[in-house]
């Protein structure tokens, strides 16, 4: 028995997950599933492999004998939880952390601005700062030339 065979099957146990169960979620057979499970199937496609994952709370490295970490990270708990719409707002929120050097390892941090490089301006836009009845025609010119090189 492989290795990912094994800690399928430890894994599922040791959380009370039934064959069906895990057939269910995979959307396959109990038959299938209990083969992947023993090993009869030789070669189990990716994304079962990720959805064992999930099902079992550890990552598919672990089933497949890459790491000895068990658990996935706590954030993973919480992720699991969440539909499209959240798992698409928390990601942008722990790519958002990873701007900032406060969150970041000191040997993951990528500079957002490069000095030898010349900052492009991608937006022109009306003045916002004075309203509009206090611009005085020069400004407005002004304001206007500017657009016109964009």
């Amino acid at each position: 028995m492989a290795i990912w065979n094994e800690r399928i099957r430890e894994r599922r146990l040791e959380k009370g997950i039934t064959l069906a169960q895990i057939a269910e979620r995979l959307g396959v057979t109990e038959a299938t599933a209990q083969r992947y499970e023993c090993g009869n199937i030789k070669s189990i496609p990716y994304e079962y492999m990720c959805a064992y994952g999930e099902i079992l709370n550890c990552s598919p490295c672990y089933l497949m004998g890459w790491e000895n970490k068990e658990e996935s990270p706590k954030i993973m708990k919480f992720y699991e939880k969440l539909n499209d719409i959240g798992k698409d707002a928390a990601t942008e929120q722990v790519r958002l952390l990873t701007l900032d050097e406060k969150y970041t390892r000191p040997d993951n941090i990528i500079p957002l601005y490069h000095p030898e490089e010349e900052p492009i301006g991608n937006a022109a836009h009306r003045r916002t700062d004075l309203p509009e009845h206090e611009l005085t025609p020069e400004m407005q010119q002004e304001d206007e030339d500017i657009m016109k090189n964009f």
